[in-house]
């Protein structure tokens, strides 16, 4: 068997054939090439899986695990874990960009500052690739401390820049299994990771814009009332260990609001109500005030106001 490989790249596939080529482009694009990427493909019905074998055929640090359909990325992540051997563990998603640097970059962040995981900054990227205008953090952010459980209560952290130790992330996963590292239970499992992932050790953070997150229409449109259960399950959970309550309830608003979007992109009442309550956190966040201030739009101006306008909210 080869040398254990620095960097472990796992990325959960399903129906990406659109976005994957430019996806591989990015990772493959890395100036640290010493990276292995395990794709776990969940039972696609396009030409995914076929498009994954030929990245593999061209490039043997790619490798493809093929499952059949679960419907969670938490179990594609976890199927892909299983098969890691880096000292490091990357992540990125099908339809996600990185830059050239973001492996590198990231790997001299964290040896600098002795931590054992971090995240950075990523651009928002609309349908075709093109740039929205907006960061996910906007200039001068920086992690509050300590983060967490008040990680429930802010944008959540861009799964695709998080970097993380193997030794940290066995010591947040169930008996130290990597391959149950992501709770495939109905909840966002990034989010629930990075809680774990804060309350043994605080991150590093890079405000450098290292990857490009794709929002897409379709995307919103789909996630609907199950992405918002998965959401409050994170919360509840939290709640149950311990969070302090206003920030359970303002995690929750966050949630509800966020929802609001898809319910406006899907064309389902209920979003203006969603962007009010909102602005029920206390103290509410320019955010909070933009989504209260859409709600007096017209839906096809409050969707472009969303597509363009809190990119520049958000502009760094």
């Amino acid at each position: 068997m080869n040398a254990a490989p620095l960097v472990s790249i796992i990325t959960p596939a399903y129906n990406a054939e659109r976005f994957l080529p430019a996806t591989i482009r990015s990772v493959r694009a890395q100036t640290l090439g010493d990276w292995e990427w395990i794709v776990a493909d969940d039972g696609s019905s396009d030409g995914t899986l076929e498009l994954l074998r030929a990245a593999a055929g061209a490039d043997p640090r790619i490798s493809v695990v093929a499952g059949e359909h679960a419907g969670r990325p938490a179990v594609g992540r976890n199927r892909a874990l299983a098969h890691a051997r880096g000292r490091w563990i990357a992540w990125q998603d099908a339809d996600d960009l990185w830059a050239p640097g973001h492996l590198s970059t990231m790997l001299k962040a964290l040896d600098r500052s002795a931590k054992r995981w971090g995240f950075a900054n990523v651009r928002v990227l609309g349908d075709d690739g093109e740039l929205v205008g907006g960061v996910w953090f906007p200039r001068g952010w920086r992690p509050p401390a300590p983060l967490a459980p008040r990680l429930l209560g802010v944008e959540g952290i861009p799964i695709l820049t998080t970097v993380v130790r193997r030794d940290l992330l066995a010591e947040v996963s169930p008996a130290g299994d990597l391959s149950r590292a992501f709770d495939e239970g109905e909840l966002v499992e990034d989010l629930d990771l990075c809680l774990r992932l804060a309350l043994v050790e605080e991150p590093v953070y890079v405000p450098k814009v290292l990857g490009g997150y794709r929002l897409h229409p379709g995307g919103i449109s789909k996630a609907g009332d199950r992405e918002l259960g998965r959401q409050l399950a994170v919360v509840e959970k939290w709640r149950r260990l311990g969070a302090a309550a206003r920030l359970c309830r303002n995690a929750e608003l966050l949630h509800r609001s966020k929802h609001a979007v898809h319910l406006l992109f899907r064309g389902s009442p209920g979003w203006r109500e969603g962007f009010l309550g909102a602005a029920g956190k206390w103290p509410p966040t320019a955010r909070d005030l933009y989504f209260a201030a859409m709600s007096l739009l017209p839906a096809p101006l409050a969707r472009r106001a969303y597509l363009l306008g809190l990119g520049r909210l958000r502009r760094g």
